[in-house]
């Protein structure tokens, strides 16, 4: 549920509501409901850049300026664990659905080799019982590094996303990363010092997955020691999420 004040109209992401279901509510808000909203919020606020352009056609978010915010991770939870044997090529964490671009995941692996692993609930797309695929109910969030440390690149093409926090969990532990334009991987893509750790899939197919799969696995092989994120990894701690959110509401009020 979508919350107020005077000057915003904050939308909880992924800490158990959804940006883009949320927004899709107020989306759907008849044009004179939506002038109401007006006069109680000034800015809207996106985890993602992406969601903005997604829902262009909103009454609101038309009238209205946005202002995006990488989410935070806890540095101390993820992190990358030395000798940890590496038993999958590609992991995704999260909803298993269609919105998280997973029945392309399904197709892409079938055409390789790779092994895979999923770790959250399933959704909309059932998961395939074959040998190169592995699926863990959800777990809890201090468990989720064991996972991530195990795999050699993380994966999630979403066609509707904010921004995922799993990305940011991802990069923590030092995994090359393969997006989509529409879950905030650009976002980070922009942030870290070797932004080509980060592979954005040209289009919704199998195929572009594939590939994308194949260019994230030589960067993995290539990175070594090196942490591809840089200092930039103490711009994704909470504190430093916080930071940037408290000067931009300060913006507001001089406003």
């Amino acid at each position: 549920r979508p919350s107020f004040n005077k000057n915003s109209f904050f939308l909880p992401s992924t800490k158990g509501f959804c940006a883009k279901n949320s927004l899709k509510n107020v989306c759907s808000m008849p044009e004179a409901a939506t002038r109401g909203l007006d006069a109680l919020a000034g800015v809207f606020t996106f985890n993602s850049a992406r969601i903005s352009p997604t829902l262009s056609g909103c009454s609101v978010t038309k009238r209205r300026q946005g202002k995006t915010s990488v989410s935070g991770v806890d540095l101390s939870m993820f992190k990358p664990l030395p000798n940890i044997p590496k038993k999958y090529d590609v992991i995704m964490v999260g909803g298993w659905g269609y919105e998280k671009g997973c029945d392309l995941i399904v197709e892409a692996i079938r055409k390789t080799n790779y092994s895979f692993i999923h770790v959250g609930s399933i959704k909309d797309v059932d998961f395939p019982q074959e040998k190169n695929f592995t699926h863990i109910d959800p777990v809890d969030q201090s468990k989720l590094i064991e996972y991530y440390n195990q795999a050699k690149v993380f994966i999630l093409p979403s066609r509707q996303d904010g921004f995922g926090m799993v990305l940011s969990q991802a990069l923590a532990c030092n995994l090359p990363i393969i997006g989509s334009n529409n879950c905030g991987a650009p976002d980070l893509k922009k942030m870290v010092e070797l932004p080509e750790y980060i592979t954005i899939i040209k289009d919704y197919t199998a195929d572009a997955i594939v590939t994308a799969i194949h260019t994230a696995i030589k960067n993995y092989e290539q990175l070594g020691e090196r942490i591809y994120a840089g200092n930039a990894i103490e711009n994704l701690t909470w504190e430093a999420y916080g930071k940037r959110y408290a000067n931009f509401l300060h913006k507001i009020i001089k406003q």
